[in-house]
């Protein structure tokens, strides 16, 4: 039965749609439609009354009346109107379109919508005139696909099936293919281990220190500085050495002894096995060693011969130009390499060349070589280290981990730490990407390795990514969350006092700081 009121002057079932029925009240501006859906006959039903379901909508325009109208037997789903002075109108129904969609979608369609899909990874649609199917094939090489597989809610949901929580190794494990959140736990990873091997001294209440926090430790501190010679094959370039110096170097990854050749040897044989030879070579040339960065040169090309013949050729004549290095600037070798330096395809070659021909003094061109790709963050922070004095040093940090933070760089955490400023970079990344997944983990981690400087947007994060999980039904991670995001508490805060019924004072000792709830009788 349906319920409208009246009084209605047509009543016509549509031909050829069955359950499409049109209805036109006196003096109204609309036809309504409805589309009865007619289920399959249910032989067991007992009850009289059928509930069916629903869908209503209108057709027409404000201002203009119908006077009737006619369903044409030779269109589908085609109505003539007419109107009170005769002007005749044809209105085509538009066909709601049904989707099942297969396997493909599955995963993001269970998000938000509770029914069976197809197994076979089709899509179906239908209407009266037929039911139409589309390939699993064409769907995996639509942009539909691609866009839904790769949308952030997805990403999001799947690593925290694949366990990206609060343990730091199976992290790396998880992004290991996306190389800006690979590089943000191996932070994490590398500062709880100097903290572990006691090499990071100097900090006071941050745990999670970047290379601007450590620098600041400097300020005012120039008994510390030492100007040295670097010695090797390039005598007349100077570095320069502090405590806090070292700690942003460790912090970037340099975590060698400089006074241990062979300490440097493993460094830079560990950057040989990952294919890294003009970065080994480049950073052995900042230590002075040409001999040993004509080496790796060489080695690198014995070894790209079988692979790229292209890069093979380069290293090899890079190779052969650094043999002929001399100290002498008036010297032709360094005239022409200072020519020719920007030619180089690699940023490290190019940063290489520009370290021996350049004024000593002037190190700035050397961080900023003209290339397509640029030298890796950690990298130019280590060298600039080495060869800036502080001002100079410290204007260079500050400007990067500026530029780091406002544009939501995750790498740029190196330079800030877990400051205030790191928070900032956090708050832009989400904003930029919504991941905010991953920056309530590094609140939660950080949160339980001792940080001591809270900031309100950590909870915000942590409680949108734990409604996410409760939306998602993914129970056992949420409770994991909780529970690791407690682990480092000593004792749950008291929930319940007793209190004396005369003067309602707590019974029990004195409230110890930190345990805030509220007394209750």
């Amino acid at each position: 039965t349906l319920d409208r009121p009246g009084p209605f002057v047509k009543l016509a079932w549509c031909p050829n749609r069955s359950g499409l029925l049109g209805a036109l009240r006196k003096d109204s501006s609309v036809v309504r439609l409805f589309d009865i859906q007619q289920p399959e006959p249910d032989l067991t039903a007992l009850e009289d009354d059928i509930t069916l379901p629903l869908l209503e909508h209108t057709i027409g325009s404000k201002g203009k009346q119908y006077h009737s109208f006619t369903w044409l037997n030779a269109q589908p789903c085609t109505m003539l109107t007419i109107g009170p002075e005769g002007d005749v109108g044809q209105v085509t129904i538009c066909e709601r379109i049904p989707l099942v969609l297969g396997l493909l979608l599955q995963c993001y369609l269970r998000l938000t919508l509770a029914k069976d899909l197809s197994p076979l990874g089709e899509v179906s649609y239908g209407s009266e005139s037929g039911l139409f199917h589309c390939a699993a094939e064409a769907i995996r090489t639509s942009d539909v696909a691609g866009v839904l597989l790769g949308d952030i809610s997805m990403r999001m949901r799947r690593r925290a099936m694949e366990g990206y929580g609060l343990d730091i190794a199976k992290n790396m494990a998880t992004v290991k293919d996306d190389r800006e959140l690979l590089r943000i736990w191996k932070w994490l990873e590398m500062v709880s281990r100097l903290k572990s091997e006691g090499k990071l001294k100097r900090l006071v209440n941050n745990p999670f220190p970047g290379v601007q926090t450590m620098l600041e430790l400097e300020k005012g501190d120039d008994g510390s500085r030492l100007f040295h010679s670097l010695g090797g094959d390039i005598p007349r370039r100077h570095k320069y050495i502090s405590e806090a110096r070292t700690s942003s170097m460790l912090l970037c990854g340099w975590d060698f002894d400089e006074t241990d050749e062979g300490s440097l040897d493993d460094f830079l044989k560990r950057l040989e096995l990952n294919n890294e030879f003009e970065r080994a070579a480049t950073i052995a040339l900042f230590y002075g060693h040409v001999k040993k960065a004509v080496n790796i040169l060489l080695g690198g090309s014995s070894e790209a011969r079988r692979g790229d013949p292209q890069r093979a050729g380069q290293l090899n004549l890079i190779s052969m130009a650094l043999a002929g290095y001399s100290d002498n600037q008036s010297a032709l070798w360094h005239e022409i390499c200072r020519q020719r330096k920007d030619e180089a395809d690699d940023a490290y070659l190019v940063a290489a060349f520009a370290f021996l021909t350049s004024d000593p003094n002037d190190f700035e061109t050397v961080l900023t070589p003209k290339s397509k790709s640029g030298l890796l963050l950690e990298d130019r922070l280590a060298s600039a280290c080495m060869f800036l004095d502080s001002d100079k040093l410290l204007g260079y940090v500050n400007d990067l981990a500026s530029r780091y933070a406002k544009a939501g760089l995750l790498d740029g955490i190196l330079l800030t730490g877990l400051s205030e400023m790191g928070v900032d970079l956090l708050q832009r990344y989400v904003e930029k990407t919504g991941d905010v997944q991953t920056a309530s983990l590094v609140a939660c981690f950080a949160g339980s390795q001792g940080l001591s400087f809270i900031d309100r947007r950590f909870e915000a994060w942590i409680d949108a990514y734990s409604e996410l999980l409760d939306s998602w039904q993914l129970w056992n991670e949420r409770a994991s969350l909780d529970v690791q995001r407690r682990s480092g508490d000593a004792r749950p805060p008291s929930q319940v006092f007793v209190t004396c019924n005369y003067c309602g004072k707590s019974v029990r000792a004195k409230r110890r700081a930190g345990e805030g709830a509220e007394e209750v009788a």
